[in-house]
Order: C-alpha cells, then structure tokens, then sequence
C-alpha cells in the first residue's frame, strides 16, 4: 500500500504542475491525460480499502463512487483554474473511468467474490482499460499514418486527424459537402474575434525535400475574403514569437475554390535576420482577423511537392 500511496501523491501534485504545454508532442499531451485515470484508480481502490463497504450492495457502492469521483474531478478542474490550467471535461470522464477501475480491482483483489464472478469482473476490467487507452491508441495509429502519408500533411480522411490542429475561436469537423480530394474536406468555421485561427501542430517537420506547400480552400461566401497563412520553425519559438521572425502572408479567397501553392524558398527566406530551419517547421496556421460574424471555409489537401 505504501507505494500505492507514494503514486497516489505524485499524481495529485503533478494535477498542478508540470505537463505538456502548446508545443508539447500530443502523444505526451494524451498519456498525460491518462494520469487522471490512474490517479482516481488509486483514489477509488484507497479508499474503499479504508472505508467499511462489506455490508453495502456491490451496485450502491459502484454508484458512490461514480458519484464521488465525478464531484471531486470536477472540484480539481476548478481549482485548476487557480494555476492557469483549463477546464477539460474530457479530464473528470477519465476521473470516473478510472474511478471504475479502482472498484474493479478492489472487488477482484480484496473482496472475496467466487470464482466466476471474478472472471466477469476481470473481463469488465480489461475492457474498461482498452476503452479508456482507445484515444491514445488513435493518436500513436494516426502518427503512424502521418509519417507514411507524407509530403502529404493532412488529407482530412480520418477524424483523429483533427488531434492534429489546436484552434482558437474556430471549430472544426470533417465534411463531404465540398471536396476536391478523396471523401472528406476540413470543416472550419472561423468565429467572430479579432484573431480566429487554426494551426496544424502535429506533423514531420523536416521539409528539406521539397519545393512547395499546396492547399485549396473552399470559400462559401459571397464575396471575398482576406486570410493569412503563418509558419514558423522551432528557432521562432526560442526567439519568443516575434512577428518579423516567421513567415506571414495575406491573400485572398474568392468565391468557390481557391488552389494555393506557397514556394517554400520564399518561406525559409521570411524570418528577418536569419533562414528559417527548413528541417524543423513547427506549425502552419491559417487565421482571420477582426471578424464580426462565423465564416465557413472548407480545407482540403494540405501537402508539400
């Protein structure tokens, strides 16, 4: 029980600090998550070690400690908020999940069930850990792809593809109303702010290779729209973000299709004082500025050639 308990205070701590930050690699960013799982399993398996539960029904208990989970991980979200953390509900469902799984072990382990009860209760167990692993097993399948697919960047087939993009005032979905490649297009509609951008994050960043980035946007308005592409390298994120330190160009999307092709010499002379590291590009992003009502845009077949 003591290293139980040693591993109970470590993750409790690290709810508050450390972690993975906007650059961090999103498979970290996801086994990271997971921490809530093995935390509340601990929790949930301490405390029903401690707590006399031999005279409750199996049900009643299972249900306080969904009950339970759910209050406390809702409480650690808030109070997260204190130390500049973000609410995540996703976090307080991997609370109670790992809240079950604590109960499972508890009931296989301490409690005296028969044999066949065990059984069921190990398979309901294994299942629950597959479940609650599925995310982070999508996202290690989608790097896989990632890799195998380049230059291609994003071809927006798969809905885990969009684990790929962090967005600020836009939200995105996969769709078959307007698409130039294979069955899907990326949905994105840009919401009213000063800045509405999407950014892909997540993708090989060694672009010595080639000669060009490639794109079509499909723009469902009437009328023109202004847009801006941005990409900058790993050095622009040392050199604090500065806006003369990356590559940032206008330009406008028509009515219908827009097919885009950026030389990407003329991307890795952008920086000010210096040559962009062409072998390590760390996020495209595409944004609008001052809005004052949702524009829907359609992106297909993001690549490099």
């Amino acid at each position: 029980m003591k290293f139980i308990y040693f591993i109970t205070f470590t993750l409790i701590v690290l709810l508050f600090v450390g972690g993975p930050d906007y650059e961090s690699h999103r498979i970290f960013k996801y086994v990271w998550d997971m921490g809530h799982i093995f935390l509340f399993a601990a929790l949930s398996f301490i405390t029903l070690n401690l707590l006399p539960t031999h005279n409750t029904k199996p049900i009643k208990t299972l249900l306080y400690v969904i009950a339970l989970s759910a209050l406390v991980g809702l409480l650690i979200e808030v109070l997260q908020l204190l130390v500049s953390r973000d609410f995540e509900l996703n976090d307080v469902v991997n609370d109670v999940l790992g809240a079950m799984i604590g109960y499972l072990l508890f009931s296989i382990f301490i409690t005296k069930n028969s044999k066949s009860n065990n059984v069921m209760l190990s398979l309901i167990l294994i299942s629950l850990f597959i479940y609650s692993c599925l995310p982070l097993l999508s996202v290690v399948i989608d790097e896989y792809q990632m890799e195998k697919e380049f230059p291609m960047l994003a071809n927006f087939e798969t809905s885990v593809q969009l684990s790929r993009w962090d967005v600020n005032q836009a939200n995105l979905s996969l769709s078959s109303e307007n698409v130039l490649e294979g069955q899907k297009s990326l949905k994105v509609i840009f919401l009213p702010d000063i800045f509405s951008d999407i950014a892909l994050q997540h993708f090989p960043g060694d672009w010595s290779n080639y000669k060009k980035l490639e794109f079509s946007i499909f723009n469902e308005e009437k009328t023109p729209i202004v847009i801006e592409l941005k990409i900058y390298d790993k050095a622009h994120i040392d050199n604090g973000y500065k806006y003369n330190d990356r590559f940032n160009k206008e330009f406008i999307l028509t009515p219908g299709w827009n097919n885009k092709i950026f030389l990407l010499k003329e991307i890795f002379n952008s920086p000010e004082n210096r040559k962009m590291d062409k072998a390590n590009i760390k996020s495209v992003s595409l944004f609008l500025k001052n809005i004052s009502k949702p524009i829907t845009l359609y992106l297909d077949g993001l690549k490099l050639s």
